[in-house]
């Protein structure tokens, strides 16, 4: 995995440097695996986004990436990072399509609503 963090790292910055994005939270990560791999990295779940801190992080299993990828370090791995378009949750700073989801906080992103007002998150892995 953190192999996996570097190469997502490297491509934050070449996003950055490039005025893309600002903030590694402003993006979103697909890692495009073959099924070994794949499981791997699936079996973080939806904890894979804050190993990476981005806002969105998904796997994908394949033999053939898409051509908008890039190859990881790891055999059988590739990723693609771009700049997230979804609004900003004003208490997490993550950009979420769940942001306004609850009407009794429109600025907040569902995560942040069951930490606020509910038993909290449970996150099993970061």
């Amino acid at each position: 995995m953190i192999i996996l963090k570097a190469d997502v790292a490297r491509d934050l910055e070449r996003l950055r440097a490039a005025g893309a994005i600002g903030s590694s939270l402003e993006a979103d990560v697909t890692v495009y695996a073959l099924a070994a791999q794949a499981r791997r990295f699936e079996a973080l779940r939806d904890d894979l986004r804050f190993l990476l801190i981005t806002s969105e992080a998904h796997v994908v299993e394949t033999d053939t990436p898409p051509a908008s990828t890039v190859p990881a370090s790891e055999p059988g791995v590739w990723i693609e990072v771009k700049p997230s378009e979804q609004p900003k949750c004003v208490r997490c700073y993550q950009l979420r399509r769940d942001v306004g989801s609850d009407p009794r906080h429109p600025e907040l992103c569902a995560r942040c609503v069951i930490n606020v007002e509910g038993p909290g998150e449970e996150r099993q892995f970061a």
